[in-house]
């Protein structure tokens, strides 16, 4: 698989620098791989934790709007669905 400059996500980037912090610069195709391989592996589970914030926050806001209530979880997943919506109707 080829790597593009449009796969790369600024998680990517902060991982790869903790990763050479840690470990210096990768001087074999090994190390390459084994960098490779765990900036991703970090990346991913970076994403997969914002995800799963994200949704928290909605489901708190849904949850506040069902109990007529405005608790700062719901407030937060309000603000992350406004921002979205945003970002939307920038894009289009």
């Amino acid at each position: 698989m080829h790597i593009t400059e449009d796969m790369i996500t600024p998680h990517h980037l902060l991982a790869a620098e903790r990763w050479i912090s840690e470990n210096g610069m990768p001087e074999t195709d090994a190390e390459m791989a084994r960098m490779g391989r765990e900036v991703a592996q970090e990346a991913q589970r970076v994403v997969e934790h914002m995800a799963c914030k994200a949704f928290e926050a909605l489901d708190a806001h849904k949850e506040d709007q069902k109990a007529g209530v405005e608790t700062l979880a719901g407030m937060q997943g309000r603000e992350f669905m406004q921002d979205i919506y945003s970002e939307l109707r920038r894009r289009a």
